[in-house]
């Protein structure tokens, strides 16, 4: 594993093979999904878009929000769309990343996603 995901680790194969199924299993019961956000998080960024292409859906964009993620380093959203990774440019992250601790304790971590 290269330095680059030592700390933002890409999701497995079979990650991304359960969240397309996932995705199917939503799309196959009816659920019609409005929005899709996720955590900053490569992984969570990847899951989004096998749940999305499990829905069938090429109009979703991802609503990356940075508050939900747990570690504070991150791919900003430019580098993820110059992946090919359909992030909304639309979205505005609730929190800013001046806004975020990055000393903040699992109590902290808690409260902040909670309040989002």
């Amino acid at each position: 594993m290269t330095s680059k995901y030592l700390h933002n680790t890409p999701l497995t194969e079979l990650g991304y093979l359960q969240s397309k199924l996932a995705g199917r299993a939503l799309r196959d019961h009816g659920v019609k999904v409005d929005y899709v956000y996720c955590s900053a998080a490569l992984r969570c960024v990847q899951t989004a878009v096998g749940i999305i292409k499990g829905l069938d859906s090429c109009t979703l964009g991802i609503n990356v929000e940075r508050g939900l993620y747990e570690w504070m380093h991150w791919c900003r959203n430019e580098e993820l769309s110059r992946l090919g990774y359909p992030v909304s440019s639309y979205y505005t992250s609730f929190l800013k990343p001046n806004e975020l601790c990055v000393n903040e304790t699992l109590n902290d971590f808690y409260e902040r996603s909670f309040a989002l």
